[in-house]
């Protein structure tokens, strides 16, 4: 018995605190998974995607598309929010535009869907709708310094393509050039120039589109022309892509009225486009600016409305045309230049602000040489455009 109890004792005294050590080495466990943890990263605009612009700017150019998702709300209470900082995705207070995180994450996915390649610095090339492929694949030429058009629902009513010209410039000897889509042959020289019907191009592209499929290759004179006739295809031309075909063939008439492209309307996308859009939208097209011009507007519309009351009155005529086109002129004249060109006793002036405006349409339409045959635009001289377009531009300079 007194053997068997020394026994107990001793194995007593060796034992080990059991709940005490678990403890100790939880406590050294944690210690050691903290040190070697590394501490999460916040995410960064360094990260991912890179842009050419900010997001403000690249949110103010497709905002009006229709292709960002609706914001999520924010999750900070408003207590605890920066009044002074405003987003105008969220349209909530809390931070900028430029620092929207939620922003980001959409620019990034459209980016990799390819509907922001415009802006940025090296679009993925995996991440190409299919209509994009297609389109993409059939924008080719023989000639590799000639541009290329879009004509959706008119006469070269789209514009240059940059992914064209991108694709083009890389194509050296020892790689064979794509193959245009198909279209009617043309003759040396001229092209399709003297096939295509100008009075009704949507029924002649038509007719052509039951040929030869919904993408038509046509060329008038040096200038390729693509035109797609596809509900499919003009989406992604006009929406999809609109970034890559949204800027205008720089012709003659359109370079020297525009002041060589300097106007807002006829400009190429690129940074001063984008700058020339964000100063008119917050300096001129602000609701606090446009506010501003409401007794113009209240004023010009009540004009409108007596000259029609006083016509019907005497039992004559009332032309609508030509009322709501001196209502447009007489709104924009006095916001934008503070004067009146279509008071009634001021009709020579009113006659000649008129045939200004209608003889810089019908120069902006009309055939110039050098558009699509530079080797011959001497012809224009001789034809007296040139001389006609110099003196339109002279009166509408005098104007402005």
């Amino acid at each position: 018995m007194e053997r068997d109890e020394r026994i107990i004792e001793a194995s007593e005294v060796c034992k080990a605190p059991t709940t005490n050590n678990k403890g100790k080495r939880k406590q050294e466990d944690n210690y050691h998974d903290n040190r070697n943890r590394r501490p999460r990263r916040a995410e960064s605009d360094d990260e991912g995607l890179k842009y050419n612009a900010d997001r403000r700017e690249i949110y103010l150019d497709i905002k009006h598309k229709a292709i960002l998702p609706n914001p999520n709300p924010m999750n900070t209470p408003i207590e605890q929010r920066n009044k002074k900082l405003w987003c105008e995705y969220h349209k909530e207070c809390g931070h900028t535009t430029r620092n929207c995180r939620e922003l980001k994450r959409a620019l990034d996915k459209l980016a990799e869907e390819g509907k922001l390649n415009r802006y940025l610095k090296s679009p993925p090339k995996d991440k190409q709708s299919k209509a994009a492929k297609e389109v993409q694949e059939t924008h080719s030429s023989a000639d590799t310094n000639l541009s290329i058009n879009v004509i959706a629902g008119g006469f070269a009513s789209g514009g240059q393509s940059s992914k064209y010209k991108m694709v083009n410039s890389t194509n050296t000897k020892n790689e064979p050039l794509l193959h245009p889509p198909p279209g009617p042959k043309g003759i040396p020289f001229i092209g399709n120039l003297h096939q295509f019907d100008a009075s009704k191009p949507h029924v002649y592209l038509a007719e052509l589109a039951k040929t030869y499929g919904p993408i038509i290759s046509l060329r008038f004179g040096r200038v390729s022309v693509v035109a797609v006739h596809s509900a499919k295809l003009a989406k992604e031309v006009l929406q999809t892509q609109d970034l890559n075909f949204c800027s205008r063939p720089p012709l003659v008439s359109m370079q020297r009225l525009s002041y060589n492209g300097l106007d807002m309307a006829f400009a190429p996308y690129n940074e001063y486009l984008r700058e020339i859009r964000k100063i008119s939208i917050v300096h001129l097209l602000s609701s606090k600016r446009v506010e501003s011009f409401a007794s113009i507007r209240q004023e010009e519309v009540s004009r409108v409305m007596k000259k029609i009351s006083s016509l019907s009155s005497a039992s004559k005529i009332v032309t609508l045309s030509e009322l709501l086109m001196g209502f447009s002129a007489s709104n924009i004249c006095r916001i934008a230049f503070g004067k009146r060109y279509e008071d009634d006793e001021e009709l020579s002036r009113r006659s000649k602000f008129h045939s200004m405006l209608n003889e810089a349409q019908a120069i902006f339409t009309s055939f110039f040489f050098s558009d699509y045959f530079p080797t011959i635009g001497w012809l224009d001289k001789l034809t007296g455009k040139f001389s006609r377009l110099e003196k339109i531009f002279k009166v509408m300079d005098a104007f402005l």
